[in-house]
């Protein structure tokens, strides 16, 4: 299935706890992401973006706006939920179970049938990289291998749309690195839609193809910059660093810290 996103006026707001406080988190964002697109959302801590993936992801369903895919509400009761895979900052992998059997529980909650688990995680450890790691654990594993394998659980169930919340920030500079080129290599071949959290600049100017600039809270999307670099790209690339060193400058003056 195509996926297209469209978030259109999307609000958010939370209790204080306090009697009748309200906190609002996010205020009348709207943007696109067209099907096959790789568009990262940057902002500062606390400026709802990870909320955002989650109404996208109908993990929250308390919010102001829209959220359209492929033409429909998401809230519309006829509306056909496509495939979402959700790669979280932690790789979140159930310790108890070995690489294979964590992917194995994946397809089985999204209702994949039993007779393609094997050829379905055999093809998403061979996207990352891990094959002949299938019956390790995940204590067996260094943080990348962990994140690699939580990212083959995502692709496994064959996602329409790839929701990433900054999963390699608790990652070394020189892991993220790494990762970072080999999920465009990835995204190259499935071309699958992803919307990718940060708050790092250049790791959004680095994979990007669009990139959506959000203020502190309460979020709301002041700019979308096209990235317009070729691919394949790398780390040394001086239009990168030139596009990275705007947008920075342009942030810090939006968010106060300039």
């Amino acid at each position: 299935m195509a996926a297209k996103i469209k978030i259109e006026h999307l609000t958010k707001v939370y209790p204080t706890g306090s009697e009748g406080g309200w906190l609002l988190a996010i205020k009348d964002a709207t943007f696109d992401v067209e099907d096959e697109e790789f568009v990262c959302i940057l902002g500062p801590s606390g400026c709802g973006k990870s909320t955002m993936l989650n109404v996208i992801a109908g993990l929250d369903t308390s919010y102001g706006g829209d959220v359209i895919i492929n033409g429909r509400s998401i809230g519309d009761p006829n509306y056909r939920k496509p495939r979402i895979g959700y790669v979280f900052q932690e790789p979140r992998l159930l310790p108890w179970l070995t690489v294979q059997k964590n992917v194995h529980f994946a397809l089985e909650c999204d209702g994949i049938p039993k007779d393609k688990w094997d050829r379905a995680t055999a093809a998403a450890l061979d996207l990352v990289g891990l094959t002949g790691f299938e019956h390790s654990y995940p204590h067996q594993l260094s943080g990348g291998m962990q994140q690699r394998a939580s990212i083959a659980r995502s692709f496994a169930v064959g996602p329409d749309i790839l929701l990433m919340d900054e999963p390699f920030s608790a990652l070394d500079e020189i892991t993220a690195r790494n990762l970072r080129k080999n999920l465009l290599e990835i995204w190259e071949r499935t071309r699958k839609t992803i919307l990718f959290v940060t708050h790092n600049a250049f790791e959004a100017t680095f994979l990007a193809d669009r990139i959506v600039l959000m203020t502190k809270r309460p979020g709301k999307v002041y700019e979308e910059v096209k990235v317009g670099v070729p691919r394949p790209r790398q780390y040394d690339d001086v239009a990168l660093f030139e596009l990275n060193t705007k947008i920075v400058k342009n942030f810090l003056h939006q968010i106060g810290e300039e």
